[in-house]
């Protein structure tokens, strides 16, 4: 009887104990999906305290102190991961989350570069079809200038990926190689102030600016007379300019461009899509986009020191006449 009872409460410890594991890492799960990288490092830590064979929750640690910024505590983690690693998939997996510790925090260092290829391929040697240590790695590769042997390896990854978004963003970065330093511009049309359609695809051959703007927002209002010197000095057969707006009120902002003759291309946004589509998240937020269609500067917010004419001016350097 005594015996009995001992198994059960043995039993019953060890769903609690499971239960916990569980529970904490699905709350460390989600606190990731929100950012919320705090949250989530204490989520894992008490998922590994109930569960210390988590191998996924040592992972998910060090890619959440890479969020952070955190290269120790990342390093720490992932080399944790690798030394309770015993099947091939789990040790490739635990080889990528360590060359993903180093990665962001390599730059140009030629020793953390080598470093980080070393771990891909050890992990490649270990299952060979892990998709992503193919995609990292060829990623790694093109932006080293060994563009033919990372299309080998993105290759390998339209191959083996299950993932249909990252499928079709790699299929990109095959045809654009390019793409995986410089972002292609995502494609759209929308209708102008008029109605007339606007798509950024029959604009190839020409340098789009884009301006995220609102009439609600001081600094864009205060930047109008300079975009319209701006717009008047490039050739309309070069320089496309097109303002986008986050206002909510369609009149305010149609009787706004009215009043300050700002006689160039105009969408509504009012749904903040095209926003939501170029990653736009502050106003006013220029974009200059290149003749083969390349996002290749990024402007937000105001510079004190120097106009926003002055700046955008400067970014066109070398890519049109004037």
């Amino acid at each position: 009887m005594k015996i009995c009872i001992l198994f059960v409460l043995l039993f019953s410890t060890l769903i609690a104990v499971a239960d916990s594991a569980i529970n904490s890492r699905a709350a460390a799960d989600a606190a990731m999906s929100k950012g919320d990288y705090a949250t989530a490092i204490k989520e894992y830590s008490k998922a590994l305290k109930a569960d210390p064979g988590c191998k996924i929750c040592e992972i998910n640690l060090a890619g959440a102190y890479v969020r952070l910024g955190d290269e120790k505590n990342a390093r720490k983690h992932a080399d944790k991961a690798i030394a309770s690693a015993t099947t091939p998939s789990d040790i490739a997996a635990a080889h990528v989350a360590k060359a993903e510790t180093i990665l962001p925090f390599a730059k140009e260092d030629v020793k953390k570069l080598k470093e980080a290829e070393a771990e891909l391929r050890t992990a490649l040697q270990s299952d060979s079809t892990h998709a992503v240590a193919h995609m990292d790695l060829g990623v790694m590769l093109v932006k080293q200038g060994r563009e033919a042997e990372g299309i080998e390896e993105l290759k390998q990854y339209v191959t083996l990926g299950r993932n249909p978004e990252n499928i079709a963003l790699v299929r990109t970065w095959i045809a654009h190689p390019r793409a995986i330093i410089t972002p292609l511009a995502p494609q759209f049309e929308v209708p102008d102030i008029s109605g007339k359609p606007i798509a950024l695809a029959e604009m190839r051959g020409k340098v789009v600016v884009i301006d995220f703007w609102a009439t609600w927002c001081g600094p864009c209002r205060n930047s109008v007379g300079e975009l319209r010197d701006f717009r008047a000095k490039y050739s309309p057969d070069e320089v496309v300019l097109l303002s986008v707006s986050a206002d909510e009120d369609e009149k305010k902002w149609r009787s706004f461009i009215a009043e300050k003759k700002m006689d160039w291309l105009h969408y509504w946004d009012h749904d903040n899509r095209i926003a939501k589509l170029f990653d736009v998240k502050s106003f006013p937020t220029y974009l200059v986009i290149d003749k083969e269609g390349y996002i290749v500067h990024r402007i937000s917010g105001l510079n004190e020191r120097e106009s926003v004419g002055y700046r955008l001016r400067e970014q066109l350097k070398g890519m049109v006449k004037n």
